[in-house]
């Protein structure tokens, strides 16, 4: 009896080491595929057609196998062409959302802040360099304005405003205290409060356009028992 030695199998390659076509053959095949015309694909990819021509008989060549059947004035995919076109739509798509992500991750993260002039010059401003340098990754948005802004519109993400504790829609941050001034010479004439009935008193205004609270005398006088007192309402500043 002969006994003849099988030959053995070789082992299946590795996945690693199978050749994968280049990628650009790739991209211009899931363009013509999608659009089953070479030209549009051109076009999309801002390539010659007959580049795009020759990057399908390219990938073709490498596979073995016809992706598409040229028809007079049309191209249909093969069966092989429909397996390749669904596994490179899928490929191509999971890249393009983890290059967005990697992106994303790595690029300085936008917080836009609106508040009064006053608060961003006078407080938020000259804390902003400090804040910059410890946290780098993120990009601060100022826009100083008196205008109160919708905040999901105007893609706000912090808003800072003065109005009553009741009227707020998010933490009080500071109180403030309002006092009324004037000149030293002025001041020099003035015992009570009273004194003030003999005065002009100004006011501030804001743009018809904004509905932030003013900064009136109304709640001081109403403390001061002065409540037949108003302001000059003719000379607003």
């Amino acid at each position: 009896m002969r006994i003849e030695n099988a030959k053995k199998a070789s082992p299946a390659q590795p996945r690693s080491t199978v050749d994968l076509p280049p990628l650009e053959l790739m991209r211009s095949f899931e363009a013509a595929a999608r659009r089953l015309s070479f030209t549009l694909a051109a076009t999309e990819l801002h390539l010659t057609q007959s580049a795009v021509s020759r990057q399908i008989q390219q990938l073709e060549a490498s596979l073995g196998v016809l992706l598409f059947e040229r028809r007079h004035r049309a191209l249909v995919l093969t069966e092989a062409g429909g397996v390749m076109q669904r596994a490179v739509t899928d490929s191509l798509e999971r890249l393009r959302d983890a290059t967005a992500r990697v992106r994303a991750g790595s690029a300085p993260r936008q917080v836009a802040i609106t508040t009064t002039p006053g608060f961003a010059s006078l407080w938020l401003i000259p804390r902003l360099a400090r804040f910059t340098g410890s946290h780098p990754q993120v990009d601060v948005r100022v826009s100083a304005t008196l205008e109160v802004l919708d905040l999901e519109r105007s893609r706000v993400d912090v808003a800072v405003r003065l109005m009553p504790v009741s009227r707020g829609k998010g933490p009080a941050l500071f109180e403030e205290s309002v006092v009324p001034l004037c000149s030293p010479a002025l001041a020099k004439s003035l015992r009570k409060p009273a004194d003030l009935a003999n005065l002009t008193l100004l006011t501030v205004e804001y743009p018809d356009h904004s509905e932030a609270p003013t900064i009136d005398w109304e709640p001081w006088l109403k403390v001061m028992g002065l409540h037949d007192l108003a302001p000059d309402l003719r000379t607003p500043i």
